[in-house]
Formats: C-alpha cells, structure tokens, sequence
C-alpha cells in the first residue's frame, strides 16, 4: 500500500467510524516493529539480559527493567509526536529539525550502531546454526544477508508487516519458553523472587539499557505515519514500551533459576532451553529467533533506505528502485560482517555500553530539551504549556 493509499483510508476512516485496520497501525504496528528491533542481536540471545539486568540481581534486575521502560515510553513519545507534527518519518529530516547542522552527528551515531547490531545478529545467527545445526559460519551468514536483501527489495509496508507477524510470532515462543522453564524449575524461580536480591548498579544498567535501544527509534519512523493525535503517540508509546521489557521480564525470571551459571553463557537462552531437554521446543525457538535476527536487520537497513529516499526527494528526484534498496542492504551487511569476529559478549558489553552515552548527547538531551520546546512553541502539546 502507498502513503497516498493509506492517508485515503484513513480519511475515510474518520468520517466512517472506527477502522480496524487504522487501529492496527496506530497500536500494534509500532509496538512490533519497535520490539523487533529490540529483539534481535544480544537481546534475543538473551545476552543483553544477563548483563543489563541479570547480573544486577532479581530485585535489582526487576527495577532495572522499570525504568528501561519508562526511559521507552517517554522517548517514544517525544519522538513520534515530534515526527507527526512536523511530518518528519525519516531520521534525516527529523534530526534537521530537531537539532539542525549537527544532524550529521547521529547520522554517523546511527551508521556505527547499525553495523554494530547487524554485527551482532551475524554472530548470533553463526554460533546457534552452527551448534545446533552443524552448518559453517558462512552459510549462516549467506542465509541472513539473502533474507535482508529480499526484504528490503520488496519495501516499506511489506517489511512492516512482516516484522509485526514475526513479533507476534515470536512474543508466543518467548510465553511458552517462559511456561516451560517455570513447570521445570519453579521452586528455584519462586524461592529466587523471594530473596529478591538488588545490586547497586540497577538504575543506571536500566537507564543505559533503555537509552541504547532506543537510540534506534528514528530508524523505524516509517511505521508510524498512522497517528492523528497526541492521545495516540502516547498511548502507542506506552504499549510499545511494555512489548518491548516484556521478552527481557520472561527471561529475567526464567534466568534466575540458574542465576549463578547464567551469567557466564554467550547465549543464554539458548543454553537455558538446552537444560530443558525439549528438542521439540529448541526447533521452535531458533526458527523464531532466526526470524527476528532477520528482522531487526531489515527495520536498520529500511530506515537508512528512507533517510536516502528522503534525501532524493528533497533534490527532485525519484526514489532508489527496488534494485537499488536490494543493493544498499547487501553493502550494509557485507560490511558488518567482519565485527562479529569479535563475538557477542565483547560486542554487546563494549559497543552498546558506549552507544547508550553517545547517543544521550546526540538524541536524548536534545530531543528532551529542544524538541519540547518545539512542540511546546507550535502549540501542539498541551501537557507542556504555561
């Protein structure tokens, strides 16, 4: 569907009563494709977990996700009413406005970051084929970068939905997982909520987790072109915030089980349903990570598509061709994939730790400061004004 077909139905929607379809975009559609960012990568693997809230205790970690989801919620919000106000649906229009010449420092925050995460989902991607399934890295890595380029052939709505079917998909597997580990190891999970032991470092591991992941969020404006009003951006932000901590909740809980041994596997989920003996459910679960891993490459990818879309745009020329989207994606992952050399535990603890603070200074800050007063002088933000 193009924008032109979809500002149609919309129109028609509103003098026509509610429109399933509408509501879809509006609430569900950001929240999967948000959480399928999230996902893939050390997230996924549930390695992200263990070293943002795990190792910060249960109780420490238990608040640690808190403020990760408020830190989503509010620059969620900020962000998509900043983008529907001034029509801004790709990072390089939106930071022009936000934060004028100095754009170009998140657009070189936002290019190291997508190497570094389609970096991660590489060697994710490598280690669990290639335990589980005995197929050599490059194969793996071959099946990931056809996957991501198709995708980004076929273009914007098409990667939207696919990535909110998959989320779906992939939120059930994650329940399941969850059920599983609690019908095997309940007394371990209860007895460990119950000390509910909190490190000292929770609030900043949570804050550091929620400013890098949703460092990325400018990446994904192209699906959130639906809202109509501020009640919307927010509410869509809050549910997108909750689809995002919830994965992390599950494993967090099913973690502490093996809290002492966790800590120290570069795939934790995966090592956590190998203690588990289901072979049946170990199929199930590395289909649907593999799927997100491929995912969260796409929405990267597809929102540096839309940033040179844009670009064209502004100059009078016509959008790249699908060939061209195709080619754009096979460079990006051809280029990541001499990082995941250096494997997930390095990558996840050092790159992403760093990004969180860059992108504070590039994103966060000026968002928080500028871009309210921004929405605050257009008058399109009441909760702000005097």
């Amino acid at each position: 569907m193009s924008d032109n077909e979809a500002h149609q139905q919309d129109a028609a929607a509103a003098g026509g009563g509610p429109d399933r379809a509408r509501w879809f975009r509006v609430y569900v559609v950001p929240a999967a494709v948000f959480q399928s960012l999230l996902i893939g990568g050390g997230y996924g693997s549930g390695r992200e977990v263990v070293e943002f809230f795990t190792l910060q205790g249960v109780g420490g970690g238990l608040l640690g996700l808190a403020v990760a989801a408020l830190a989503f919620a509010v620059i969620l919000a900020v962000t998509w009413e900043f983008a529907r106000v001034f029509a801004s649906y790709d990072y390089r229009h939106f930071f022009k406005l936000l934060i004028g010449p100095a754009w170009v420092v998140y657009e070189a925050t936002y290019l190291v970051g997508i190497t570094l995460v389609l970096a991660i989902i590489g060697s994710v991607a490598g280690n669990i084929l290639q335990d589980q399934l005995g197929w050599p890295r490059w194969a793996n890595t071959a099946l990931i970068l056809v996957s991501v380029t198709v995708m980004a052939f076929y273009g914007r709505d098409w990667v939207a939905r696919i990535m909110t079917a998959w989320a779906v998909l992939l939120s059930a597997i994650f329940v399941l997982f969850f059920l599983l580990v609690v019908a095997q190891f309940g007394p371990d999970i209860r007895a460990a909520l119950a000390a509910a032991e909190v490190g000292p470092g929770w609030a900043r591991k949570g804050l550091q987790f929620g400013l890098y992941n949703v460092a990325l969020a400018p990446a994904v404006l192209f699906a959130v072109r639906a809202f109509r009003s501020r009640r919307e951006v927010i509410l869509s932000a809050v549910i997108a915030a909750l689809a995002a901590v919830a994965p992390a909740l599950l494993f967090h809980a099913a973690f502490s089980a093996r809290h002492a041994e966790i800590v120290a596997q570069p795939l934790p989920t995966y090592w956590m349903i190998g203690l588990l003996g289901a072979g049946w459910f170990m199929a199930l679960f590395l289909l649907g990570l593999f799927g997100t891993l491929i995912q969260t490459g796409i929405g990267l990818v597809q929102g540096l598509i839309e940033r040179i879309d844009g670009w064209r745009l502004d100059r009078g020329r016509p959008p790249l061709t699908r060939s061209r989207h195709a080619l754009t994606a096979l460079v990006l992952i051809v280029s990541s994939g001499l990082l995941s050399a250096i494997g997930v535990i390095d990558l996840v603890a050092r790159g992403y730790g760093t990004l969180a603070w860059v992108s504070l200074a590039v994103y966060h800050l000026p968002l928080l400061t500028i871009g309210l007063w921004r929405l605050r002088k257009r008058g399109r933000f009441p909760l702000l004004r005097t």
